[in-house]
């Protein structure tokens, strides 16, 4: 029910992505990212976007996390993320003047990683792919 709320919640938002106009691509690692504000992010017990007359999960199984999202078309969609994805978008949403280069390294620190770089360098392609479902609307310069 929790999903199919945020769902109706997305859909039913009244802002304009159009009003909003990032200066630079998501493409700018030293820039930050500028999340679609009508994107809501939770996590789940259960794949609960999976759900279904012939998918009834008994008991809760991995933690999924899900974007909710409404884009340019004004189309509602969704995206499983997997953990480092989902809180790359936690991370924005709580300092939105952080570019991502920091953001990448935060989470390479956070996951005690012993090569901080290929976290960052791998983040292009999160970023990309986020752009491209509109859940991240670009990046501002922060320079």
């Amino acid at each position: 029910a929790h999903y199919e709320w945020l769902e109706l919640e997305t859909l039913l938002d009244k802002r304009e992505l159009a009003d909003i106009e990032p200066d630079t691509t998501v493409d700018d690692i030293d820039a930050a990212p500028v999340l679609n504000p009508i994107a809501r992010i939770h996590a789940y017990s259960y794949p609960v976007h999976r759900i279904s007359s012939q998918f009834i999960p008994s008991q809760a199984d991995q933690v999924t996390y899900l974007a909710v999202y409404r884009d340019r078309e004004d189309d509602v969609g969704f995206m499983e993320l997997n953990a480092i994805t989902a809180r790359l978008l936690e991370l924005i949403m709580h300092d939105s003047n952080a570019s991502a280069r920091a953001l990448f390294l935060q989470i390479a620190e956070e996951m005690q990683h012993p090569d901080p770089a290929v976290v960052v360098g791998g983040g292009a392609e999160i970023l990309n792919e986020l752009a491209r479902n509109d859940v991240l609307l670009g990046a501002r310069s922060l320079a």
